[in-house]
């Protein structure tokens, strides 16, 4: 994605800094659990409300809060892990700070494996400064900003105004609201957030810092929000996103080499090689959650990205989109087979030559990445267990677990549920296999 400088100086004011902060450097070490509660009409202020700090707050209330805390004169080269400037709610707040192991050390590949150059055609990019092996982590990073994706500031609007009216009205109370959260942020981090690209300019009221957030965003989906209820959140609008200064510069890929996870004991977005990558090759991550889509529909993804894509997939549709189909049409992880206890062959020709057949098309079009291609490795494991073959076992095992490691390594609730489903998966269908052992009869069908 193309990178560059906001457009509008009015982004960032010179000025004092807005009324109700409080700046946080200079709280006392002890105070690591409080923050300070975003006064509003319409959500009741305890008595931090004037803009002090407080840990007495309520789930639905908004606040202002960096985390993780440092002590007072904390600089980022004192403290290179740095911390993020959070607009979230209390029941997010407590979310974060009761995560077991919260806040750990960010992980740090050694050497560095990455550096930030041009990319033609896109602004700056991440390159990889050495090769790196599939399942390594590239960089983990905490962010500058954690806002709402979409937030209704509750300040009353005069009763005539039209739907139109309404909106831009919304959308500058917002902007307001992220100046504070911004003006929190180190100078020196204030400068990188400016630094950013802003491809969004949608004549819908809303400002530049809003539009910049926009472009930059990355979900994530720990700290969910019912959104039923809850003021500020509009229906349908839960989840949080995350603003960076070195991820921002990761560039789209239909076909990424990398892949982005949210690790919550470190409070950090993690980048794994999806596949081995090459030094000098730029890192790509995807922006948009089907990569599988045929072309146009993932254009289509896109949009609010304001750029076509490029990559390999978008520029040859035809070959690809058809790979694409072959995919899902021979990947069926769920499939009837038919046993024949006399002829083995049924493994191969069945489980181990589609699943063989499967592998090689998703690396021709460079989809490691997604899940089926781990599952196929987990089959490909059970297949050769069944046959006896040892060593063949082992080598789709070993491999299965590079994989899981860099689509599964980050810690959260969403991870941890997918490796609950994932192994009762396995569970059963390592027992479905013992089982054809045990049934009577040369030839009959299972569904494995």
């Amino acid at each position: 994605m193309k990178r560059g400088f906001l457009k509008s100086e009015k982004a960032f004011s010179k000025n004092e800094p807005p009324k109700n902060r409080t700046d946080v450097a200079n709280q006392s070490k002890n105070s690591v659990n409080t923050v300070q509660i975003v006064p509003t009409p319409t959500v009741p202020a305890l008595h931090g409300g004037d803009g002090k700090l407080t840990a007495d707050y309520h789930d639905d209330q908004w606040l202002l809060s960096t985390q993780p805390r440092y002590p007072p004169g904390a600089t980022l080269v004192k403290y290179p892990d740095g911390w993020s400037e959070c607009f979230i709610t209390g029941h997010a707040q407590r979310k974060i700070i009761n995560t077991p192991g919260f806040p750990e050390p960010l992980p740090r590949p050694n050497p560095s494996c990455f550096r930030i150059s041009d990319s033609p055609g896109k602004g700056l990019g991440m390159f990889a400064a050495r090769d790196i092996k599939m399942g390594d982590l590239i960089i983990a990073e905490r962010a500058l900003l954690i806002l709402p994706r979409a937030f209704t500031p509750p300040d009353r609007v005069p009763a005539h105004f039209t739907e139109e009216q309404t909106k831009r009205a919304s959308a500058k109370a917002y902007e307001q609201y992220l100046e504070g959260v911004v003006q929190r942020l180190p100078l020196e981090s204030q400068v990188a957030f400016k630094q950013l690209r802003c491809s969004r300019n949608q004549d819908d009221g809303s400002g530049p810092i809003y539009n910049t957030v926009m472009t930059n965003l990355f979900m994530i989906y720990d700290y969910f929000e019912p959104s039923y209820g809850k003021p500020g959140i509009p229906e349908g609008y839960g989840c949080y996103g995350r603003v960076f200064k070195t991820l921002s510069r990761i560039n789209h890929s239909c076909r990424p080499n990398a892949q982005q996870d949210w690790d919550s004991p470190s409070f950090s977005l993690q980048i794994r090689a999806s596949r081995d990558i090459m030094k000098d090759e730029e890192i790509f991550i995807t922006y948009i959650p089907r990569i599988m889509d045929p072309a146009p529909a993932r254009q289509e993804q896109l949009e609010p990205y304001r750029f076509r894509c490029d990559c390999q997939a978008c520029s040859n549709p035809i070959v690809s989109d058809e790979r694409c189909r072959r995919i899902e049409k021979v990947g069926l992880l769920r499939r009837t087979i038919q046993i024949n206890r006399n002829d083995m062959r049924w493994v191969h020709e069945q489980l181990i030559d589609p699943s063989l057949e499967c592998l090689t098309l998703i690396e021709e079009e460079g989809l490691q990445n997604e899940e089926l291609y781990r599952g196929l490795l987990s089959r490909l494991a059970d297949s050769y267990s069944l046959l006896g073959d040892t060593a063949e076992e082992t080598k789709w095992t070993r491999m299965y677990d590079v994989v899981r490691q860099a689509q599964y390594n980050a810690r959260n609730p969403l991870n941890e549920a997918a490796r609950i489903r994932e192994e009762a998966v396995q569970r059963s269908n390592k027992e479905n296999l013992a089982k054809i052992g045990a049934i009577k009869g040369q030839s009959f069908t299972v569904t494995l």
